[in-house]
Order: structure tokens, then sequence, then C-alpha cells
């Protein structure tokens, strides 16, 4: 029993591996049977064996053929034109980033700006890198045509959200991938963003996160300056309509709402005129998500190393950053807005590891619709295609790549 069962696990493989020949050949075979029974009919008339035995051979062909037609989709992929789109896309992107990392730094300077890099104090050539990576990647998109194809907003985002997944999935740990890229430059994290305009919030001890849970609406800001005072050379101006609230120990305040915090405790460097004005929109019917056509008010909760920050609303390499609805979470208490926002539980920091964490919230008020934007991959592709990609840049991706190094 076992040698038999042996037996047919070989055959099973050999058909997976080789049923397409196997299939093509067989029906062949039974194909020349057929005209050979013909050929050897004297009086050429079929009888009913005749007809059994081609009726037989016929269903032998035609299986032997479904079962090569199986055994090729179960070998090969059918790609979608999600999947080939996000192969071109890869393919020009990392041929420009290969092409912009083996140039002079001279030469990458004047691909990103000899102004821009002269305001660049710290890390300077790592964010040229980063910037220019970024190129690349606005580059491969601005490649794509547009479809043809008439979509409704559900449709294009459904497609939208495909296409993002598809190519975060290449290579997501990579130094210098697309996946990096997007993590530098907006934020995007293949685990925790989802790309619908909804946050997904970290899960509860006893359960997993879930994209059905997601309820906090998304937007992305520009990264500005909150303050001037911990890195003037990076913020030598700061964006009075963004506050910020520092707090070494959340639990004293873990279970206050999040208006009661912002209210009861005044935000580091605020404006007074523009804190006034964030106290009234706090206190008054429909304040906070806007009333006469204001913008509504955003807010952003983060912890990290008090030592790293530098006074903006996100790391310095940062052009856009994660902002969700205060209308959605203004009356939640703090520690479940933390939650709902994806971010780390403050109480659960390891003091050992980054002896310095401080529980940051940021709030923005933004003086008209037009100073953020859904956070959806719709939104980001669109961001992308208006990225300024330089002539040169655009030159030097189009050459071959430079030949690998001989491990």
């Amino acid at each position: 029993m076992e040698q038999f069962e042996s037996l047919l696990v070989g055959v099973r493989g050999l058909i997976g591996v080789h049923g397409v020949v196997i299939g093509a050949g067989a029906s062949l075979i039974f194909y020349l049977l057929e005209v050979f029974f013909n050929l050897n009919r004297p009086d050429g008339k079929r009888t009913f064996g005749d007809n059994a035995k081609s009726a037989f051979l016929l269903v032998c062909a035609v299986g032997a053929m479904a079962g090569g037609v199986h055994s090729f989709y179960q070998n090969y992929e059918v790609k979608s034109q999600t999947t080939t789109a996000a192969e071109v896309v890869t393919a020009i992107y990392d041929q420009c980033r290969a092409n912009v990392e083996a140039a002079p730094e001279a030469q990458k300077i004047a691909m990103v700006g000899e102004d821009v890099v002269a305001r660049m104090t710290f890390d300077q050539e790592r964010r040229v890198l980063w910037m220019l990576r970024h190129q690349c990647l606005a580059l491969a998109i601005q490649s794509l045509k547009p479809g043809t194809e008439t979509l409704t907003q559900s449709g294009l985002l459904a497609r939208d959200v495909s296409f993002g997944a598809r190519i975060l999935s290449f290579a997501p740990d990579e130094e210098g991938s697309i996946a990096d890229t997007l993590w530098r430059i907006y934020g995007v994290g293949t685990a925790d963003f989802i790309g619908t305009g909804h946050t997904v919030p970290r899960p509860r001890p006893d359960s997993v996160s879930s994209y059905s849970t997601a309820v906090l609406r998304e937007y992305w800001v520009p990264n500005t300056c909150v303050t001037t005072r911990l890195a003037p050379e990076l913020c030598p101006n700061r964006n009075l309509s963004a506050f910020y609230w520092r707090f070494h120990n959340t639990d004293p305040v873990a279970r206050q709402t999040v208006r009661e915090l912002l209210l009861g405790f005044i935000p580091d460097d605020a404006d007074a005129t523009a804190y006034e004005e964030l106290t009234r929109r706090l206190t008054t019917p429909d304040g906070v998500e806007g009333e006469r056509g204001e913008a509504p008010l955003l807010v952003r909760f983060q912890i990290f190393s008090e030592s790293r920050y530098k006074g903006q609303f996100g790391r310095v390499e940062n052009q856009q950053v994660f902002f969700s609805s205060l209308e959605d979470s203004i009356d939640l208490p703090l520690a479940e807005a933390f939650r709902l926002s994806g971010e780390s539980d403050p109480a659960a920091a390891d003091p050992t590891s980054e002896p310095d964490t401080v529980s940051f919230v940021w709030v923005y008020m933004p003086q008209s619709m037009n100073q953020f934007r859904l956070a959806t991959w719709t939104n980001l592709f669109l961001m992308l295609r208006n990225v300024r990609v330089s002539t040169e840049l655009r030159a030097l991706a189009s050459q071959m790549p430079p030949p690998q190094a001989p491990n």
C-alpha cells in the first residue's frame, strides 16, 4: 500500500512538472492511433466498436490536454496589469537608483540643487541620497501611461491600493528600495499603511491589528517647523499654526481626554495669538471639525527619543507626515487616542533602550483646505506625479546601470 502511494505521489509530481509536454505528446499519440484505425478499415465503414474506440481516444486526448493546461496554470503565474505595472516601476526605479548612487558627489549635489544642499547643516550625504531616490521613484511613476479605463472613485482607490501594496512587496527590508524610500519621504510603512484614508490602530494585548478597526481619518501634512529653539539651522522660522506638547510621563494624563489635555496644558513655544484662536476652536461647537469653510483641526501622536527631535512634525528627511482628524479623537482618553492612531503605547516604552523617550502631541490648524490631503494611495501617486525631476537625473536614469563589482 505504501509503495502504491509513493508511486502515486511520483506520478503526480511528474505531471505537475511536465504536464504540458505529457499532455501534448499523449494527444498526438491518440490522434495517430485514430488515423491508424481508419487506414486499416478495408471497407471504409465504421462499426459500433470503431465509434467506441474513437470516443475513447477523444476522451483520452481531451483529458491529457486538460491535465497539461492545469499543470501550466499551477506552475506559471498569469500576471495582472497591476503586477506588470509594478514590475515596470520597480525596474525603472532600480536602474535610476543604481546610476544615481554611482554618480560623483558633485553631480548628486547638482541634481538636488546647490541652494538646497547648502541649507543642510548635518547628515548632508544621506539626505541628498534620499532626495535623489525620491526623484527616481517619481520618475518611475511618471513613466507609467495613464489608464484608459473609466473608473469610479472606489474603483480607482481599489486599483491604486492593489498597485501600492504590490510595489511595497518588492524587497521591503532593503536599504534604498521603493519601500525604504516611501518610508523616508512619506512615512509609509509596509505593515501600518493601508492607503484608504484611515489609520491602522495598534492592536490590544489580546487581539490582532485589523483593517476593520481603522476609524481615525488619516491625512498627509507637509513636514514643517513648530519651533526654532531646538535646531535653528534647520528651522530658522516656524509655522504659527502648529503646536506641540511634550510629556516625559503620560501616566498622570493617560485618562484625560485629548480635549482636556490640549486646554489644560500650554503648548511649548506657542504663539499667544495663535493659541488663543486654537482655544476658541476647541471650545466652540463645530470648531474642531471646522465651520464656515474653515479647515478641520488635525492631530498627531508620536513617541521617540527627545535628543533626536529637531523641532519639526517628523524626521528631517520626511516631506510629508501623518496626522489624523482631531474630531475623531478629541473626546477619547489620551492612551486610547495613541492606540487608535497606531502609535506605540507610551507606558510600554523601554527606558533602557531609549532613556529620553518622550510622548509628543502635535496639533495643526490649516489655514486652507489645500494644506493637507487624505492619506490614500491615489493621493500619494498624485503627489509623485507632481514631483519635479531634474533634467540631469532623467538623462542619467536612462543610461545602462554601472556594472556590479565582482564578489
